[in-house]
């Protein structure tokens, strides 16, 4: 009973110091060697310890905590904006301060994210696809402006490149989650991107 105390008294700690990390620090690396370094040290233990109650949660403890990790690394993922942690309070019913003075590890782990493994990656998955969008609603907008300057050297070609800018942007004006991104990336866009395609005609 004393080894198995102590163990869950080390890992306790470390938990503890890890948590005080800034969420804007946070190394994944570290925190998935020290909690695979104490699950190595109970697999150490004989059977007949790792088998008691307090084994198994002991156990199951740590194994949540390192499942959280690659959560946490997807929602480091550049794609993330504020609107994908406001979706993520909303569906999982925690709130946060998510000031990058204040909020830290601690705050993650609070949130259990174990229990909503397929709402934060379906809220990921979701928010590259934006990303993806949003980059390439961009991309169109920067080669239209172009052609205004253009159109009359190369009417053909111009006309060319913006019928296929209105189909990419048609096709995705009825992908379903972008209307998550379309108040405040798409509409202004298309806008502008539209007056372009005014100039040329």
């Amino acid at each position: 009973m004393q080894i198995i105390y102590k163990l869950y008294q080390a890992q306790k700690l470390a938990r503890a110091s890890w948590g005080k990390t800034l969420w804007a620090n946070l190394n994944t690396q570290v925190l998935t060697d020290g909690i695979d370094s104490f699950l190595r040290d109970f697999r150490k233990l004989s059977k007949t310890i790792r088998q008691m109650p307090i084994g198994s949660v002991l156990e199951t403890v740590m194994k949540q905590y390192k499942n959280v990790v690659p959560l946490m690394a997807n929602l480091k993922h550049e794609a993330i904006r504020e609107r994908h942690w406001s979706m993520l309070m909303t569906k999982t019913g925690q709130n946060f301060d998510m000031s990058p003075t204040v909020f830290t590890l601690n705050n993650m782990f609070a949130m259990e994210l174990h229990k909503y493994q397929e709402i934060v990656e379906e809220i990921v998955l979701n928010s590259i696809k934006e990303l993806a969008i949003e980059q390439g609603v961009k991309d169109i907008g920067v080669e239209w402006e172009v052609i205004k300057f253009t159109v009359i050297k190369h009417t053909m070609g111009a006309n060319a490149s913006i019928d296929r800018g209105l189909v990419i942007c048609s096709k995705i004006f009825f992908r379903n989650f972008l209307k998550i991104i379309f108040s405040d990336i798409f509409w202004a866009l298309w806008k502008k991107s539209c007056r372009s395609w005014t100039t040329t005609q």
